[in-house]
């Protein structure tokens, strides 16, 4: 059989609603060292997000060598990151 049955009502788990975050949980204990992406803070579309928001925001033209991760990595990072790129 190539798929197979799908699990009965007894089988299935219950329905459980999606955790909701608290955005002000996720920020505590955040530092300027905090790692964003390897720390899980921040997944690849919201690096992407953060990319566009730095560019947007700050008037940086990003090469494809400005999209790495150590350049993203905290806020540190990406502080340092802008005021190399930034124009003057």
């Amino acid at each position: 059989m190539l798929f197979p049955d799908p699990p009965s009502a007894e089988e299935s788990a219950p329905f459980e609603p999606p955790v909701r975050l608290d955005p002000a949980a996720l920020l505590e204990g955040l530092t300027d060292d905090t790692p964003l992406l390897d720390g899980g803070l921040l997944d690849s579309l919201d690096a992407l997000e953060l990319v566009s928001f730095v560019s947007e925001n700050f008037g940086i033209s990003l090469a494809p060598d400005d999209m790495r991760v150590e350049n993203f990595a905290s806020i540190t990072a990406i502080s340092t990151f802008i005021d190399m790129h930034q124009p003057r």
